[in-house]
């Protein structure tokens, strides 16, 4: 997207399992559509380690928070735990979800609502992934 990185944690592409998905990760750091970055400051480390001791969220979003919180950045996330637990824990409110990103997607047209609302479809079938509306042209 236009104006926008988007930085994704080792540990998160350490965590994708799928061959299909490893190699669409895989291209879009390759082609610049991601970038992924490690944990590397003591702070950065420390965190890290005290979120994943504490065994409240996986590997992959404790690195995606950590990454948010040290470096003040905003986290994609949809998981309505792990948003509440970065509010407690740390007081961090910078959230975006899948749905915001869809429809910035559409907005600076890089997708249309048909490809999203195909997307949304797919994301209720294979992964019970549900948005709260019906299709992308009532919230865009």
């Amino acid at each position: 997207m236009p104006g926008h990185e988007f930085l994704v944690p080792d540990n998160v592409c350490g965590e994708v399992t799928s061959p299909g998905d490893a190699q669409m990760v895989a291209e879009a750091v390759r082609d610049g559509r991601l970038r992924a970055v490690s944990l590397k400051s003591e702070q950065e480390l420390l965190m890290f380690e005290a979120l994943t001791m504490s065994r409240l969220l996986g590997v992959g979003e404790c690195a995606a928070l950590t990454l948010a919180v040290c470096r003040e950045l905003v986290i994609a996330v949809d998981d309505r735990g792990a948003r509440r637990r970065a509010v407690a824990m740390y007081g961090f409110e910078r959230f975006v979800g899948t749905a915001d990103l869809v429809v910035a997607a559409i907005r600076c047209g890089l997708i249309g609502v048909a490809e999203a609302d195909a997307m949304k479809r797919c994301w209720q079938e294979q992964f019970r992934f549900r948005l709260g509306f019906g299709s992308f042209g009532e919230v865009v």
